[in-house]
């Protein structure tokens, strides 16, 4: 790993806990996003939170004074179109445990909503969650219906602390059912990199993850050969299998490191 940014050609933002908490942005991330642009680089938001589908995340960055293309923004949600198509799974016959905006935006690809004969259920990050929809659920996966979900985190990091995330969904249904997911869209999986891939053209190895999760944002970066920057904020001492490249306290701090300097002016 070098000690520039030169190498890579695409950087890549998670958002909740990164970019933002809430609706406020974090200290530096309109500075640093501002510089990188006007030096040239390319930059994407990639997100696991699928409350919310890709166009709602750019109507939220334009309210906080960022606007970017469409195909900036990579979602568990796409990726989920991604995987699902992978193992063959009818997109009529999938049950989606999730909010009515994701799908509504699944809705567009032809992921309907069987109440009976579901062959997948999809979890994602439920913030509408009510028991019965829990409940159906499980009871679906059951009778044979597979187990996805757009990503694994346990906790959604907000202003007033973390709720529960999809991951924490899933730990209800393996522990009423005793079954796990067969796969998981988002990070730190394959295919939100695929995507990225897609829609730039870019080699991993020119990729660079900046995120504020060892076990999401870091791990993908390390299994797919991404250079990472971990955004540690008040996340506490760094341990673990996954080293970052480089560890810094929030996006102002990455701004004034030497690996920036070629975007200060």
């Amino acid at each position: 790993m070098g000690h520039s940014l030169k190498p890579f050609r695409l950087l890549l933002f998670d958002l909740d806990g990164t970019v933002y908490l809430g609706d406020r942005l974090l200290p530096g991330a309109a500075m640093l996003l501002t510089k990188l642009a006007a030096a040239g680089f390319t930059y994407a938001f990639l997100t696991n939170n699928s409350s919310i589908g890709p166009d709602d995340y750019r109507r939220k960055l334009r309210r906080l004074g960022l606007e970017v293309p469409r195909r900036s923004i990579i979602t568990s949600a796409e990726a989920s179109i991604l995987m699902l198509q992978h193992h063959n799974i009818r997109p009529d016959r999938v049950f989606v445990l999730g909010t009515e905006r994701l799908k509504r935006y699944l809705a567009r690809y032809g992921i309907s909503q069987p109440r009976t004969n579901a062959q997948a259920v999809l979890v994602g990050f439920d913030t509408e969650l009510t028991y019965e929809k829990l409940d159906h659920a499980c009871r679906l996966v059951r009778r044979g219906a597979t187990l996805f979900a757009t990503h694994p985190d346990i906790n959604c990091p907000m202003p007033q602390g973390p709720i529960p995330d999809a991951g924490s969904l899933l730990a209800a249904i393996r522990a009423s059912t005793g079954i796990g997911p067969k796969d998981v869209a988002g990070k730190p999986n394959r295919w939100v990199i695929k995507l990225a891939e897609r829609n730039f053209g870019v080699k991993r190895s020119e990729m660079l993850m900046i995120g504020d999760r060892l076990n999401t944002d870091i791990r993908m970066a390390k299994r797919f050969g991404l250079g990472s920057v971990l955004v540690a904020g008040s996340n506490g001492p760094i341990s673990g299998r996954y080293t970052p490249d480089l560890v810094v306290g929030s996006l102002a701090e990455l701004v004034r490191h030497p690996w920036f300097s070629c975007v200060r002016q």
